[in-house]
């Protein structure tokens, strides 16, 4: 009967994660979102981009996003691109992307200037840049915090915590909404480029429409700030789930537990357990 019963457990373990990465971030085949974006040094014009789905195959699909047409201004960046995510039992995970080349005044985000794939002048880019795999952990739960990496030869390293459920405003709606804050500590070494890819992005997320808001404090004297607002959507906010972590294992975290049964085992029991090892939550 034990093993039946921590079969039940997994099975409902495997499942739940990944439907709740596919409400963190909806596709539904029309789905559509504008986001605005600047750079407080390299892109002060704000630069909107609009995002639709492109394709959608299981748990897999593709984002695809665009600058064109959109009413910005002619100094603005002009760029093209797509971006594949997979919804996992560990979140949502960054597959693959392609896009037109960043501003050549951008920090170049290689250690070389030629076949450089790294970029961060796209909301998505910011989104993923370090955190890819996953870019957003499920479930979310209060003290979640996991370790990932970025960029186009993984040199882009990552720290990310989940901070808890607070209201933003953003001009997507008309008052603010509630939204998971994820704060990031992102490391990249060897760029020509340096210290631009390391800093601290935090990006707000809401169920049922996805990522509405990124600021990257960027490293170094000059700290420039990149920041992304979702401007609007065809999608509808939805309360977040619950974040409470009822088994709030962590290494070190020790229990007791006392037993008796009235027939077979009058004399109580008593068991303790001890966390050794944590991985992965």
């Amino acid at each position: 009967m034990l093993v039946a019963a921590l079969g039940c457990v997994v099975a409902v373990l495997a499942f739940a994660p990944s439907a709740l990465a596919d409400d963190w971030l909806p596709h539904p085949s029309d789905a559509t979102w504008t986001y605005e974006w600047t750079d407080s040094t390299y892109n002060k014009t704000p630069t909107a981009e609009k995002v639709t789905v492109r394709d959608v195959k299981g748990p897999s699909f593709v984002l695809a996003w665009s600058t064109l047409d959109q009413g910005n201004a002619p100094e603005a960046p002009s760029s093209v691109g797509v971006i594949a995510f997979q919804e996992t039992t560990a979140g949502l995970v960054n597959t693959d992307w392609s896009s037109s080349f960043p501003p050549s005044n951008f920090p170049i985000l290689c250690a070389t200037p030629t076949q450089c794939n790294n970029s961060i002048a796209s909301t998505w880019y910011q989104v993923i840049w370090g955190t890819r795999a996953p870019v957003l952990a499920a479930p979310l739960l209060q003290g979640t915090s996991w370790t990932t990496t970025g960029g186009a030869a993984g040199d882009v390293t990552s720290s990310s915590d989940y901070v808890g459920q607070e209201r933003v405003s953003v001009p997507a709606f008309p008052g603010p909404v509630m939204a998971a804050k994820v704060r990031s500590e992102v490391t990249q070494a060897g760029a020509l480029g340096d210290p631009y890819g390391s800093g601290v992005r935090t990006v707000w997320w809401v169920y049922g429409v996805g990522p509405v808001k990124a600021v990257f404090e960027h490293a170094g004297t000059d700290a420039p700030v990149t920041t992304s607002v979702l401007k609007s959507t065809s999608l509808t906010p939805k309360a977040p789930p619950p974040d409470v972590r009822w088994f709030p294992l962590v290494k070190g975290a020790t229990a007791r537990y006392r037993w008796t049964n009235s027939k077979h085992m009058k004399k109580p029991s008593i068991q303790e357990f001890t966390v050794d090892e944590v991985l992965n939550g």
